[in-house]
Protein backbone atom coordinates (compact mmCIF):
# COMPACT_ATOMS: atom_id res chain seq x y z
CA UNK A 1 0.00 0.00 0.00
CA UNK A 2 1.50 3.56 -0.36
CA UNK A 3 2.07 5.92 2.10
CA UNK A 4 0.76 9.60 1.91
CA UNK A 5 3.88 12.18 0.88
CA UNK A 6 4.32 14.38 3.49
CA UNK A 7 3.83 18.13 3.44
CA UNK A 8 7.55 19.44 2.65
CA UNK A 9 8.63 22.37 5.31
CA UNK A 10 8.15 25.20 3.90
CA UNK A 11 11.49 27.24 3.27
CA UNK A 12 10.68 30.42 5.57
CA UNK A 13 14.06 31.89 5.51
CA UNK A 14 13.69 31.94 1.38
CA UNK A 15 10.56 33.48 2.03
CA UNK A 16 11.53 35.84 4.37
CA UNK A 17 14.65 36.85 1.97
CA UNK A 18 12.44 37.49 -1.25
CA UNK A 19 9.50 39.35 0.56
CA UNK A 20 12.60 41.79 2.21
CA UNK A 21 14.07 42.50 -1.20
CA UNK A 22 10.78 43.85 -2.39
CA UNK A 23 10.02 45.95 1.27
CA UNK A 24 12.36 46.26 3.12
CA UNK A 25 13.71 49.29 5.17
CA UNK A 26 16.07 51.44 4.24
CA UNK A 27 18.00 52.51 7.02
CA UNK A 28 21.71 54.24 6.82
CA UNK A 29 23.33 51.44 8.97
CA UNK A 30 21.92 48.91 5.79
CA UNK A 31 23.98 50.74 3.68
CA UNK A 32 27.39 49.82 5.07
CA UNK A 33 29.32 46.52 5.62
CA UNK A 34 31.87 48.55 7.78
CA UNK A 35 32.53 46.63 11.01
CA UNK A 36 32.44 50.12 13.42
CA UNK A 37 29.43 51.31 11.96
CA UNK A 38 27.51 48.60 12.19
CA UNK A 39 28.90 47.58 15.71
CA UNK A 40 27.98 51.38 16.56
CA UNK A 41 24.07 51.17 15.47
CA UNK A 42 23.68 47.56 17.18
CA UNK A 43 24.45 49.15 20.27
CA UNK A 44 22.48 52.42 19.74
CA UNK A 45 19.33 50.31 19.41
CA UNK A 46 19.68 48.10 21.99
CA UNK A 47 16.49 48.94 23.75
CA UNK A 48 15.90 51.53 21.71
CA UNK A 49 13.44 52.14 18.88
CA UNK A 50 14.80 52.82 15.55
CA UNK A 51 13.40 56.01 15.36
CA UNK A 52 14.83 57.49 18.06
CA UNK A 53 18.48 55.75 17.72
CA UNK A 54 18.91 57.27 14.51
CA UNK A 55 19.63 60.58 14.93
CA UNK A 56 22.22 59.69 17.86
CA UNK A 57 23.76 56.75 15.83
CA UNK A 58 24.63 59.30 13.00
CA UNK A 59 25.59 62.14 15.90
CA UNK A 60 27.72 59.57 17.31
CA UNK A 61 29.90 58.53 14.37
CA UNK A 62 29.99 61.94 13.47
CA UNK A 63 31.95 62.90 16.59
CA UNK A 64 33.84 59.29 16.77
CA UNK A 65 34.02 58.23 13.30
CA UNK A 66 36.46 55.38 13.42
CA UNK A 67 37.62 52.96 16.75
CA UNK A 68 40.64 55.27 17.30
CA UNK A 69 39.14 58.61 18.05
CA UNK A 70 36.23 56.51 20.38
CA UNK A 71 39.48 54.74 21.83
CA UNK A 72 41.17 58.15 22.69
CA UNK A 73 37.97 59.72 23.98
CA UNK A 74 37.78 60.46 27.90
CA UNK A 75 34.38 58.79 28.94
CA UNK A 76 33.00 62.75 29.78
CA UNK A 77 33.21 63.35 26.13
CA UNK A 78 31.67 59.61 25.33
CA UNK A 79 28.87 59.99 27.82
CA UNK A 80 28.43 63.58 26.47
CA UNK A 81 27.57 62.04 22.66
CA UNK A 82 25.17 59.77 24.59
CA UNK A 83 23.37 62.07 26.45
CA UNK A 84 19.60 61.37 25.91
CA UNK A 85 19.85 57.61 25.09
CA UNK A 86 19.80 56.12 28.37
CA UNK A 87 21.41 53.29 29.51
CA UNK A 88 24.37 54.95 29.83
CA UNK A 89 26.40 51.35 30.72
CA UNK A 90 26.36 50.74 26.78
CA UNK A 91 28.05 54.05 25.95
CA UNK A 92 31.03 53.24 28.94
CA UNK A 93 31.51 49.41 27.35
CA UNK A 94 31.62 51.04 23.82
CA UNK A 95 34.22 52.65 25.24
CA UNK A 96 36.17 50.07 27.45
CA UNK A 97 35.64 47.70 24.23
CA UNK A 98 37.02 50.41 22.08
CA UNK A 99 39.81 50.59 23.86
CA UNK A 100 40.39 46.79 23.76
CA UNK A 101 39.66 46.87 19.75
CA UNK A 102 42.67 49.20 19.62
CA UNK A 103 45.04 47.00 22.08
CA UNK A 104 44.68 43.47 21.52
CA UNK A 105 43.06 43.91 17.81
CA UNK A 106 44.72 46.18 15.72
CA UNK A 107 41.65 48.74 15.44
CA UNK A 108 39.48 45.75 13.86
CA UNK A 109 36.24 44.24 15.33
CA UNK A 110 37.18 40.50 14.97
CA UNK A 111 35.18 38.28 12.51
CA UNK A 112 34.46 35.75 15.19
CA UNK A 113 31.30 36.00 17.32
CA UNK A 114 33.11 33.77 20.16
CA UNK A 115 35.35 36.74 20.08
CA UNK A 116 32.88 39.73 19.82
CA UNK A 117 31.03 37.93 22.74
CA UNK A 118 34.47 38.36 24.81
CA UNK A 119 34.11 42.48 23.57
CA UNK A 120 32.65 44.52 26.73
CA UNK A 121 29.04 45.50 25.76
CA UNK A 122 28.27 42.97 22.92
CA UNK A 123 26.31 39.83 23.48
CA UNK A 124 25.67 36.74 21.56
CA UNK A 125 22.46 39.00 19.30
CA UNK A 126 25.04 42.15 19.13
CA UNK A 127 28.08 39.42 18.09
CA UNK A 128 25.94 37.33 15.40
CA UNK A 129 24.48 40.62 13.93
CA UNK A 130 28.06 42.55 13.56
CA UNK A 131 29.38 38.68 12.37
CA UNK A 132 26.61 38.76 9.80
CA UNK A 133 26.22 42.14 8.78
CA UNK A 134 29.43 43.27 8.53
CA UNK A 135 31.48 39.94 7.48
CA UNK A 136 28.37 37.65 6.30
CA UNK A 137 29.04 34.88 8.17
CA UNK A 138 25.95 32.44 8.53
CA UNK A 139 24.63 33.44 11.85
CA UNK A 140 20.81 33.98 12.51
CA UNK A 141 19.96 36.15 15.27
CA UNK A 142 17.50 36.37 17.78
CA UNK A 143 15.85 39.43 19.00
CA UNK A 144 12.59 40.49 20.62
CA UNK A 145 11.28 40.88 17.06
CA UNK A 146 12.28 37.40 15.46
CA UNK A 147 11.22 35.64 19.02
CA UNK A 148 7.46 36.89 18.35
CA UNK A 149 7.76 36.11 14.88
CA UNK A 150 9.06 32.59 15.49
CA UNK A 151 7.20 31.89 18.76
CA UNK A 152 3.06 32.79 16.09
CA UNK A 153 4.63 30.92 12.89
CA UNK A 154 5.42 28.02 14.81
CA UNK A 155 2.75 28.64 17.66
CA UNK A 156 5.35 27.57 19.89
CA UNK A 157 4.42 27.70 23.60
CA UNK A 158 7.89 27.95 25.00
CA UNK A 159 8.38 31.31 27.08
CA UNK A 160 10.78 33.47 25.59
CA UNK A 161 12.56 34.70 28.85
CA UNK A 162 13.36 31.66 30.62
CA UNK A 163 16.52 29.87 30.83
CA UNK A 164 16.45 27.66 27.83
CA UNK A 165 14.44 29.70 25.74
CA UNK A 166 17.40 31.32 23.95
CA UNK A 167 18.98 27.45 22.70
CA UNK A 168 15.66 26.83 22.18
CA UNK A 169 14.78 29.68 19.95
CA UNK A 170 18.06 30.11 18.36
CA UNK A 171 18.04 25.78 17.09
CA UNK A 172 14.94 27.19 15.37
CA UNK A 173 15.89 30.52 13.84
CA UNK A 174 19.34 28.46 12.34
CA UNK A 175 16.95 26.12 10.76
CA UNK A 176 15.34 29.16 9.13
CA UNK A 177 18.31 30.38 7.76
CA UNK A 178 19.81 27.34 6.15
CA UNK A 179 21.48 28.27 3.15
CA UNK A 180 20.08 31.70 2.47
CA UNK A 181 22.33 35.14 2.59
CA UNK A 182 22.71 35.72 6.28
CA UNK A 183 22.73 39.73 6.29
CA UNK A 184 19.04 39.51 3.93
CA UNK A 185 17.49 36.86 5.96
CA UNK A 186 18.35 38.81 9.33
CA UNK A 187 17.28 42.31 8.04
CA UNK A 188 14.16 40.24 7.07
CA UNK A 189 12.82 38.42 9.87
CA UNK A 190 13.40 41.74 12.05
CA UNK A 191 11.70 43.88 9.00
CA UNK A 192 8.75 41.15 9.08
CA UNK A 193 8.77 41.86 13.58
CA UNK A 194 8.87 45.54 13.37
CA UNK A 195 6.30 46.21 10.80
CA UNK A 196 3.95 43.65 10.10
CA UNK A 197 3.83 41.29 12.98
CA UNK A 198 3.95 43.46 15.34
CA UNK A 199 2.99 43.08 19.38
CA UNK A 200 -0.16 44.64 19.31
CA UNK A 201 -2.75 44.47 16.00
CA UNK A 202 -0.78 42.40 13.24
CA UNK A 203 -1.08 43.30 9.43
CA UNK A 204 -1.76 39.41 8.89
CA UNK A 205 -2.69 40.18 5.48
CA UNK A 206 0.29 41.75 3.98
CA UNK A 207 2.99 38.95 5.77
CA UNK A 208 5.20 36.26 3.36
CA UNK A 209 4.44 33.73 5.88
CA UNK A 210 0.41 34.14 6.56
CA UNK A 211 -0.53 30.60 4.64
CA UNK A 212 2.30 28.89 7.04
CA UNK A 213 1.30 30.56 10.00
CA UNK A 214 0.50 28.27 13.12
CA UNK A 215 -0.60 30.73 15.65
CA UNK A 216 -3.01 32.34 12.94
CA UNK A 217 -4.69 29.04 11.83
CA UNK A 218 -5.11 28.07 15.67
CA UNK A 219 -6.22 31.33 16.67
CA UNK A 220 -3.73 31.95 19.37
CA UNK A 221 -1.54 35.29 17.50
CA UNK A 222 -2.73 37.60 20.58
CA UNK A 223 -1.29 34.70 22.72
CA UNK A 224 2.45 34.47 21.75
CA UNK A 225 5.25 34.97 22.52
CA UNK A 226 4.33 33.70 26.06
CA UNK A 227 6.34 35.16 28.72
CA UNK A 228 6.68 34.27 32.50
CA UNK A 229 6.34 37.32 34.90
CA UNK A 230 9.57 37.78 36.41
CA UNK A 231 10.03 41.92 35.98
CA UNK A 232 9.67 43.79 39.47
CA UNK A 233 9.82 47.36 39.16
CA UNK A 234 10.79 49.13 41.82
CA UNK A 235 9.50 52.78 42.58
CA UNK A 236 11.78 55.39 43.89
CA UNK A 237 10.73 58.85 45.30
CA UNK A 238 13.52 61.20 44.69
CA UNK A 239 13.39 64.71 45.71
CA UNK A 240 15.77 67.32 43.78
CA UNK A 241 16.47 70.99 44.88
CA UNK A 242 16.63 74.02 43.07
CA UNK A 243 19.54 75.95 45.06
CA UNK A 244 20.02 79.44 43.23
CA UNK A 245 23.16 81.62 44.02
CA UNK A 246 21.89 85.69 43.14
CA UNK A 247 23.93 86.10 40.09
CA UNK A 248 21.86 83.07 38.53
CA UNK A 249 23.85 80.34 38.96
CA UNK A 250 22.45 77.08 40.52
CA UNK A 251 24.12 73.75 42.11
CA UNK A 252 24.49 70.75 40.20
CA UNK A 253 26.22 67.30 41.99
CA UNK A 254 27.80 64.61 40.52
CA UNK A 255 26.79 60.88 41.13
CA UNK A 256 29.15 58.93 42.37
CA UNK A 257 30.52 55.10 41.09
CA UNK A 258 28.52 53.46 42.94
CA UNK A 259 24.63 54.18 41.26
CA UNK A 260 22.80 54.18 38.25
CA UNK A 261 23.26 56.99 36.38
CA UNK A 262 26.95 56.93 37.75
CA UNK A 263 29.08 60.19 36.95
CA UNK A 264 26.37 61.77 35.73
CA UNK A 265 24.75 65.11 36.75
CA UNK A 266 22.23 66.31 38.52
CA UNK A 267 20.72 68.62 41.22
CA UNK A 268 21.08 68.27 44.57
CA UNK A 269 18.95 65.15 46.19
CA UNK A 270 17.60 62.85 49.01
CA UNK A 271 16.00 60.10 48.77
CA UNK A 272 12.55 59.02 50.47
CA UNK A 273 10.86 56.10 51.01
CA UNK A 274 7.77 57.88 49.53
CA UNK A 275 6.17 61.29 49.16
CA UNK A 276 2.59 60.34 50.94
CA UNK A 277 4.61 60.33 54.45
CA UNK A 278 6.66 62.71 53.62
CA UNK A 279 6.24 66.54 52.62
CA UNK A 280 8.64 68.57 50.81
CA UNK A 281 10.75 70.47 52.44
CA UNK A 282 10.61 73.54 51.00
CA UNK A 283 8.44 75.39 48.41
CA UNK A 284 7.12 72.74 45.64
CA UNK A 285 7.51 73.69 42.22
CA UNK A 286 6.82 70.30 40.10
CA UNK A 287 6.53 66.88 39.73
CA UNK A 288 7.78 64.10 36.95
CA UNK A 289 8.02 60.53 36.38
CA UNK A 290 10.51 58.57 34.64
CA UNK A 291 10.15 54.84 33.56
CA UNK A 292 13.59 52.96 33.45
CA UNK A 293 13.30 49.06 32.66
CA UNK A 294 13.28 48.25 36.09
CA UNK A 295 12.37 51.43 37.99
CA UNK A 296 9.46 53.89 38.29
CA UNK A 297 11.29 56.95 39.55
CA UNK A 298 8.96 59.65 41.31
CA UNK A 299 10.85 63.25 40.98
CA UNK A 300 10.07 66.74 42.68
CA UNK A 301 11.43 69.75 42.74
CA UNK A 302 11.64 71.89 45.91
CA UNK A 303 13.11 75.29 46.53
CA UNK A 304 15.79 75.45 49.12
CA UNK A 305 17.97 78.86 50.07
CA UNK A 306 20.98 79.67 48.80
CA UNK A 307 22.24 81.00 51.93
CA UNK A 308 21.66 77.41 54.05
CA UNK A 309 23.02 75.20 51.41
CA UNK A 310 26.60 73.85 52.54
CA UNK A 311 28.13 72.21 48.98
CA UNK A 312 29.64 69.19 49.07
CA UNK A 313 32.74 68.10 47.43
CA UNK A 314 30.63 66.71 44.22
CA UNK A 315 28.59 70.53 43.92
CA UNK A 316 29.34 73.34 41.62
CA UNK A 317 27.63 76.21 40.56
CA UNK A 318 26.72 76.56 36.90
CA UNK A 319 24.66 79.13 34.54
CA UNK A 320 21.95 77.38 32.47
CA UNK A 321 23.41 78.03 29.53
CA UNK A 322 26.66 75.86 30.59
CA UNK A 323 24.32 72.86 30.94
CA UNK A 324 25.17 71.70 27.48
CA UNK A 325 28.97 71.45 29.01
CA UNK A 326 27.49 68.46 31.06
CA UNK A 327 25.91 65.45 30.99
CA UNK A 328 22.84 65.23 32.76
CA UNK A 329 20.35 62.10 32.52
CA UNK A 330 16.89 62.46 30.41
CA UNK A 331 14.85 62.31 33.82
CA UNK A 332 16.93 65.44 34.67
CA UNK A 333 16.21 67.45 31.97
CA UNK A 334 12.51 66.20 31.57
CA UNK A 335 11.88 67.91 35.51
CA UNK A 336 13.76 71.23 34.62
CA UNK A 337 11.57 71.62 31.62
CA UNK A 338 8.56 71.16 33.88
CA UNK A 339 10.40 73.49 36.07
CA UNK A 340 10.55 76.62 33.16
CA UNK A 341 6.74 75.74 32.90
CA UNK A 342 6.02 75.95 36.22
CA UNK A 343 8.11 78.74 37.43
CA UNK A 344 6.72 81.31 38.84
CA UNK A 345 9.33 83.77 39.58
CA UNK A 346 11.43 85.43 36.43
CA UNK A 347 14.10 84.13 35.08
CA UNK A 348 17.58 85.08 35.49
CA UNK A 349 18.62 82.68 33.22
Amino acid sequence: MEQPCESPVPDYGRRLVNWYRQHGRDLPWRRTTDPYALWIAEIVLQQTRVEQGWPYYERFLHTFPDVYRLAAASEAQVLKAWEGLGYYSRARNLHRAARRIVEEHNGHLPADVQQLIRLPGIGPYSARAIASFAYGLPCAVLDGNVYRVLSRVLDDPTPINTSRSRSHYQQRVDAWLGRNPSAAFNHAIMDLGATLCTPRNPTCDRCPLADVCTARRNGTIDQRPLRVSSTVVRTLWMEYYWIEHPDGRFYIRQRDESSFWKNLWELPRRDLPDFEHHPPSGYEFCRTVHLLSHRELRLRLVAQPYETFEPGPSDRLIYRREMNEFTFPKAIRNLLEAFDRCRPTPRLF
